[in-house]
């Protein structure tokens, strides 16, 4: 069973890259040539529907380069707070990140909770995790029991937002945990990485590399 779904994850990531490839081209002339279309409703309609497709092709591609582990990763220390707008801070943490993948994983559950599940209804910073919850029916069982499942969608979309979040959490050494809470609805929590409180760890001078100004050497006495 291992190497089935061993198996089954390679192909299904082997797809994905070559599927992006593929269409990156094609899609980028399609994107000029809609804004080539005179203005109307049809030419909204058609745009729009290029729009969808073209952030496929990024989903993918974007999902190729974590598959490959290619992707590299500045790591530094930030306020959690400050890297996610709107939250209610509760309790602000610094926190081990690329704040630009911060921003790729809220964006993709705030969006997610509001195509699927009727709209967030929590926000939350909690030291250095990241709560969202939505007011829909919940994760499906073999959602919650596989973490995330390539192209699983439960209405519009190309249901790789939760693998985006994965894979960028797992680039930065986060953790991602989803749940339905007893009050209803879906909730997701992303945990990141505490920095070491040694001396000397990464954004934050240590005491012990501020010295003190060396002491004056002693006056000399005049040769009598």
């Amino acid at each position: 069973m291992a190497d089935a779904l061993d198996r089954r994850l390679r192909v299904e990531q082997a797809f994905s890259a070559d599927v992006a490839h593929e269409l990156r081209t094609p899609v980028a002339g399609l994107v000029s040539a809609s804004e080539l279309l005179p203005p109307g409703e049809t030419t909204d309609l058609l745009r729009g529907l290029v729009t969808r497709l073209r952030h496929l092709v990024e989903d993918l591609l974007e999902v190729a380069r974590l598959d490959s582990g290619a992707e590299e990763v500045a790591l530094t220390v930030q306020p959690l707070g400050a890297l996610v707008p709107g939250a209610e801070v509760r309790q602000d943490a610094e926190v081990l990140v690329d704040a630009r993948r911060v921003e790729r994983i809220v964006t993709n559950l705030v969006a997610n909770a509001e195509r699927h599940g009727g709209g967030v209804t929590a926000l939350v910073v909690e030291g250095p995790r990241v709560v969202v919850q939505d007011a829909g029916p919940g994760f499906p069982s073999d959602v919650l029991a596989a973490g995330a499942i390539r192209f699983h969608s439960t209405g519009q979309g190309s249901g790789l937002g939760l693998t985006i979040v994965h894979g960028q959490a797992r680039a930065m050494g986060a953790s991602v945990t989803m749940a339905n809470p007893d009050g209803g609805g879906a909730e997701v929590v992303v945990t990141f990485r505490i920095p070491d409180p040694s001396p000397g760890r990464p954004g934050r001078p240590s005491a012990a590399g501020r010295s003190a100004s060396p002491p004056s050497p002693p006056a000399r006495r005049p040769a009598p």
